[in-house]
């Protein structure tokens, strides 16, 4: 299986907002792969409003055997759940990260076939182009 992953935590319903408008594009730009929206503490409307954006919602508890409550950081905590799935290639984004030209569609696929060497390989840009704000 192949997915695309993101992560969505805490009470604040905008930035599940900003995941259903991340889930439509990548629904829009690519039907084949699955969405998966990790998330931790978020309320029963957020998580409509996901699942209606087309994401798969997993709630995370733990990670590798440790509660949340003993980890200083729970953003960094959660993203390290992306490691625990079970798939054959993940293709993570931040919720404010939206690949919004429909030349992506090229762009995301090309990124799927990159070949990569050992378990975890990270882009700060692809080709030059990066949509991370300063």
């Amino acid at each position: 299986m192949e997915a695309y992953v993101t992560v969505v935590y805490g009470r604040h319903v905008e930035i599940a907002c900003a995941a259903a408008v991340l889930g439509r594009q990548l629904t829009r730009l690519d039907r084949t792969r699955r969405r998966i929206a990790l998330v931790h503490d978020i309320s029963p409307t957020m998580e409509e409003i996901l699942q209606r954006a087309n994401w798969m919602v997993q709630a995370v508890t733990e990670i590798t055997g440790h509660e949340f409550g003993a980890l200083p950081h729970v953003a960094h905590a959660i993203k390290l759940a992306v490691l625990a799935l079970r798939a054959e290639r993940l293709l993570y984004f931040d919720v404010d990260h939206v690949p919004y030209h429909p030349a992506n569609r090229s762009q995301l696929e090309r990124l799927w076939k990159l070949p990569l060497t050992g378990s975890i390989a990270a882009l700060a840009s692809f080709n030059g182009a990066c949509n991370a704000r300063p």
